[in-house]
């Protein structure tokens, strides 16, 4: 069977959420405090690390929701969750990624999508520029924001750990 151009975004798709994973993993069991990671932000004005974790399974939903899939449900307020929540979090999304994936045709790329925004304006994009120029700039923002905080709070985090998605493909010399 052909892989589809939709299936190969999923898989980029699950593979970042993957790595999203590690990095809440690694930063619960390395941060010096959960309380203190959980509560951690880059600025005043810019969302906690359970929401920037949040953020991303919402954007993978989305993705999830555009290839058929049920419409994503944002929590009430993130900035409460745990990282037991978050973990289920990128599981649920993981899950809803691969399953909406698999039903989902690719002429759904040349469809027209429309972005809302806040203040009632909106986006009018196709489905490949939804993926390439709203969806993936809005996931590695918000991972890099976890990734950062994670960091921030001295958990040993580095390219290794936010490149893991290409450990499979390293080969000996």
């Amino acid at each position: 069977m052909t892989q589809t151009r939709i299936t190969q975004m999923a898989e980029i798709i699950d593979s970042r959420l993957g790595v999203l994973s590690h990095i809440v993993n690694r930063a619960g069991k390395e941060a010096a405090s959960e309380a203190a990671l959980l509560s951690s932000r880059i600025a005043p004005d810019m969302h906690p690390f359970p929401t920037q974790v949040s953020f991303v399974c919402h954007q993978a939903n989305g993705f999830a929701h555009f290839c058929g899939g049920p419409a994503p449900v944002q929590p009430e307020d993130s900035s409460k969750l745990n990282l037991e929540e978050l973990q289920s979090a990128i599981a649920s999304a993981r899950q809803a990624v691969q399953s909406a994936a698999a039903i989902a045709s690719d002429d759904l790329l040349s469809a027209d999508k429309r972005m809302d925004l806040p203040g009632g304006q909106f986006l009018m994009l196709t489905g490949q520029s939804y993926f390439d120029d709203w969806l993936m700039p809005n996931i590695y923002f918000h991972m890099s924001m976890a990734y950062a905080l994670a960091r921030s709070l001295g958990v040993p985090l580095g390219k290794i750990d936010w490149m893991a998605f290409l450990g499979p493909k390293v080969q000996a010399g």
